[in-house]
């Protein structure tokens, strides 16, 4: 289960990261 928990930090860090980057 580890890849399903990094998989969903990678995930909530890229949406938060994105309206930063525009």
């Amino acid at each position: 289960m580890r890849f399903v928990t990094t998989l969903a930090v990678a995930l909530l860090a890229g949406t938060a990261l994105l309206p930063t980057a525009q």
